[in-house]
């Protein structure tokens, strides 16, 4: 049974109270008591519902905090944390309303009675209604408070004490059967102490102050109407449930921290050799002696504040993605698709091996999450395994991130702290910090995306303007006595005197140093970017094929030593070597080239420092950044390029960057290539020359004949011309005399009907049969004056000959003796008579 709305003035009164009630149970009376049954409702918090954290006093935080709701305290110097909401100080009406509201909800949980028992020695469990220990309230470090609500999602939690409150390190909160943190209540009249790492639910409301400790979580609400109120770094105060985020390469979306592969809040800095695929940002601006694809940034950069709000939006979102596989504790090493959580710090031992098996998913991502921090042992490695790749793992760590030496590591890191990367180690991901220093060690790699893989031939190891170079260093040159050199020398003493060179010399100030530095740098990044074709070595072999060979430890090889280098016939085969060690080549060791194998396609990649003693026949060129020295008396058949180290070359010691017999009888042999070459297009000249004299000759002599051929197809062409013409004039004649005659025979006719009209039928039957005679003896007379033509004019081209014809009435008939072939014949026909009429005119027509 419970009282309803009995005020709590004083213990004495309470007891007094309680006492009443026990007298009611052996006394008739009546009093107004409600069902225990009845459940505790909600406290209105009003005005102060919005806020996570309202304080009296100042409120004070660690780094990387992360609120979601207000903020209302007296100091109005929030910073350095993440918030969703607004901030409020006293002078603010929404501070002053909520303030209202907590007072409001502090008295009407102070007006509750214990509905179902007083509590004594702080209980871990709870069910639905209202505590009160007058004791403080403590829980140890690792305790488990539940909260089960039986299946009522309403149900209410009010946990009250007259003490303080205090909850240990690592302690958790578990909700069951629907309860939530939005439903848990906690009034405590003194302090409230929550330690680092905490799982915390519920509201607290408060005079005293408040304190959170470091990497801790409180759902719910940090309300003191007087007292301070203190959060440690990576806390996160959540005064409603953050959404729920499914982990997917879209929730990590590193919007334009996307290019970087480092992203520093601090300062970057990096061992020689660094070799950066992406691009970079940090506060100093002072990263040097590295090998960079991409671009630098600094905070003054617009491309910076870009990259580190994509980040923090990242870091965010990290936090709230749901554990969708399980809580880890001991760091394991292989993880399938999901998000990982570990309280404590997540360490992987030395060549420990960490897995990422996507299940033949090519988009699974991986979220490994950690409120500590994050430490990898030297020589570790990650395995890629169906599907997974390195784009989409992703390390969300609370504390430093340390990644040891010779570290094949993989994914993105997000963090508020510091990165450390040791030497020789790679980071195929990204070192994204929004507070911390970054520092990378000499010769690691960070790559934000996978290199280009390039396959190992001759023009991968193009030296350029490096080829013609014997020696060339960013050091200094120091050589003893009767150095012999065959090509040329860069080196920044100037200084290289007692020795024989065949070549030029060079120092910094030298254009041609420069270039040839250029060339050096650009095959030593080509040499690390080559994949490895045969196989990783361990043990320093003596006997190589063509390919490409890495050995993370020094390649050693004793003295006497003898190292083949068989090309398998291939003239073309290259020899790639590299170590992250030093190379030593003990005294009196040997090279061997066999079946075709070249000294000029021998390459020895080294990232410390090379030491050939003396009395060695070496072979190949040296591509580093270490020192590089040659003891007396060797033989070096190649070339010692160093982009950082000095070089220091023994007496008497010869370095050849080309074999000097062999270059001579090439040299040789093009010369007498080019002679023949000579000789050979002189008697080409000549006999095109012959040739073209003898095509002109025929060329004339066709000329000729086709001159002749066209002048009498000429002469051909122009009589036939002359005869057409004189025909069709015939022709025409003919017809014009003809129209005549009959014109004049009308006439006539017409004539001798006007008369035959006059006269009368006798004579005019009289005068037409005389004008019929006289007609018919007129049109004899034409005929014959026309056929009577005679030839006046033969003209014949060729051999003369004689043409007679007769004429007749009816055909012109001619005989040609002697006969002739391929003549042309012309001939004019004129009238041998006068014409009839006497019109002497016409004679132009016939």
């Amino acid at each position: 049974m419970r009282i309803h709305a009995l005020p709590r003035r004083t213990r004495a009164s309470r007891l007094s109270m309680f006492t009443v009630v026990a007298l009611s149970l052996v006394m008739p009376a009546t009093f107004l008591i409600s069902d225990s049954s009845q459940a505790v409702e909600p406290i209105s918090l009003g005005a102060a519902d919005g806020f996570a954290i309202l304080a009296g006093g100042a409120f004070t935080n660690g780094v990387d905090t992360n609120v979601l709701g207000n903020i209302g305290e007296s100091s109005g110097t929030v910073t350095g944390i993440s918030q969703t909401g607004n901030s409020y100080v006293p002078a603010d009406a929404e501070y002053t309303q909520a303030m209202t509201g907590l007072q409001a909800a502090h008295t009407a949980a102070d007006s509750l009675f214990s509905e179902t028992t007083a509590i004594t020695a702080s209980p871990t469990t709870f069910t639905p209604g209202s505590y009160y220990q007058a004791a403080a309230l403590a829980y140890a470090a690792a305790a488990n408070l539940t909260f089960d609500a039986g299946n009522d999602p309403d149900a209410v939690f009010l946990i009250r004490t007259d003490g303080a409150l205090s909850i240990g390190a690592n302690a958790t909160v578990t909700y069951a059967n629907g309860a939530s943190a939005d439903n848990v209540y906690w009034h405590v009249a003194g302090a409230t102490t929550i330690a680092a790492d905490v799982d915390f639910a519920g509201t607290v409301i408060t005079n005293g102050a408040i304190s959170v400790g470091a990497d801790s979580t409180v759902r719910g609400r940090l309300l003191s109407i007087n007292g301070a109120v203190a959060v440690g770094a990576r806390s996160k105060i959540f005064s409603y449930a953050p959404p729920v985020i499914t982990l997917s390469a879209s929730t990590m979306n590193l919007a334009d921290a996307d290019s970087y592969a480092i992203l520093a809040g601090g300062a970057l800095t990096n061992g020689l050799d660094t070799n950066v695929l992406g691009d970079i940002g940090e506060s100093s601006g002072a990263f040097t002696s590295a090998t960079q694809t991409g671009n630098s940034y600094v905070p003054a950069d617009a491309e910076y504040t870009q990259a580190m709000t994509g980040l923090q939006a990242v870091h965010t979102a990290a936090e709230s993605v749901f554990i969708t596989t399980t809580v880890i504790t001991a760091s394991p090493t292989t993880f399938t698709p999901g998000s990982y959580y570990q309280a404590a710090a997540l360490a992987y031992a030395a060549a420990a091996n960490l897995t990422f098996d996507a299940g033949n998913d090519p988009d699974a991502v991986f979220l490994i999450r950690t409120d500590g921090a994050l430490s990898i042992g030297a020589n570790a490695t990650v395995t890629y395994a169906n599907g997974a790749s390195a784009d989409n793992v992703y390390w969300h760590v609370a504390g430093a991130t340390t990644i040891a030496a010779d570290v094949d590591f993989a994914g993105t890191v997000i963090t508020n702290g510091a990165i450390s990367v040791g030497a020789d180690s790679t980071v195929r991901g990204r070192l994204l910090s929004i507070n911390g220093a970054v520092a990378v060690g000499a010769r690691s790699k960070i790559f934000s995306y996978a290199p280009p893989v390039i396959t190992l031939s001759a023009s991968t190891m193009n030296l350029a303007d490096a080829d013609s170079y014997a020696i060339l260093a960013g050091g200094a040159l120091t050589n003893g006595l009767d150095t012999n050199v065959l090509g040329d020398i860069g080196e920044s003493s100037g200084a290289f005197t007692s020795a024989t060179q065949t070549g030029n010399s060079y120092v910094p100030a030298d254009a041609e140093y420069t270039q040839a530095m250029t060339g050096l740098q650009a095959v030593h990044t080509a040499a690390e970017s080559v994949f490895i074709t045969t196989t990783v070595i361990t043990a320093s072999p003596t006997t190589f094929t063509p390919g490409s060979y890495y050995q993370a430890a020094a390649l050693a090889y004793a003295a006497a030593a003898n190292l083949t280098f068989d090309a398998g016939n291939d003239p073309d085969a290259v020899f790639l070597i590299r170590t992250d060690g030093a190379l030593s080549i003990g005294a009196n060791a040997t090279v061997t080239y066999a079946n075709g194998a070249s000294a000029d396609n021998v390459y020895w990649h080294v990232a410390g420092a090379t030491t050939i003693a003396a009395d060695v026949d070496f072979a190949g060129t040296v591509i580093t950044n270490g020192a590089i020295s040659v003891g007396a008396d060797s033989t070096v058949r190649g070339r010692l390029l160093s982009i950082n180290g000095a070089v220091a070359v023994g007496a008497r010691s010869k370095i050849f960057s080309y074999d000097a017999v062999a270059r001579a009888q090439a040299a040789q042999a093009a010369r007498d290539a080019e002679a023949a070459a000579q000789a050979a297009q002189n008697a080409a000249s000549a006999a095109a020359a012959q040739a073209s004299q003898n095509a002109a000759s025929a060329a004339a002599a066709q000329s000729a004949r086709d001159a002749l051929a066209a002048g009498n197809a000429l002469d051909i062409a122009a009589l036939a011309a002359l005869e057409a013409a004189d025909a069709l004039a015939a022709l025409e004649a003919a017809d014009a005399l003809a129209a005549l005659e009959a014109a004049d025979l009308a006439t006539e006719a017409e004539a001798a009907k006007a008369a035959a009209a006059e006269a009368t039928e006798a004579e005019a039957t009289a005068a037409a049969a005389a004008a019929a005679a006289a007609a018919t003896e007129k049109a004899a007379l034409v005929q014959q004056q026309a056929v009577a033509a005679e030839a006046e004019e033969v003209r014949v081209y060729g051999p003369k000959s004689e043409m007679t014809f007769a004429p007749t009435p009816s055909l012109l008939e001619a005989e040609i003796t002697p006969p002739l072939e391929n003549v042309v014949l012309q001939i004019a026909v004129v009238p041998a008579g006068p014409i009839a009429g006497g019109d002497a005119s016409r004679a132009a027509q016939y």
